[in-house]
């Protein structure tokens, strides 16, 4: 989905992360991871004249990048990451809901 509305882009987000569930190997978490890092690359950036809860839905976003990220490089158990972007996500969409 390339769709730079914030909303849309969790959303997507979070429906791929329901297959970490299935995840059985390490080259399929960073299949999943990649796929997710791919998705939120679609997020808006925010400027320093935005609202605070959407610098605080993109700063939750770039922490759920960042957690798939560390888990691709082998820093992080992808069960851990997945965790944190689940998360991080769902914490982004509610402060764009609120």
């Amino acid at each position: 989905m390339n769709n730079n509305n914030p909303r849309d882009v969790l959303m997507c987000a979070l429906d791929q992360l329901t297959q970490a569930a299935f995840i059985n190997t390490s080259s399929d978490g960073n299949d999943l991871a990649g796929l997710l890092i791919d998705e939120l690359s679609n997020y808006p950036r925010t400027d320093g004249e935005s609202q605070p809860n959407a610098i605080g839905a993109y700063l939750y976003t770039s922490n759920a990048r960042n957690a798939l990220k560390l888990a691709m490089l082998g820093l992080l158990q992808h069960c851990t990451a997945f965790v944190i972007a689940q998360n991080s996500l769902e914490n982004a969409l509610s402060l764009l809901i609120d």
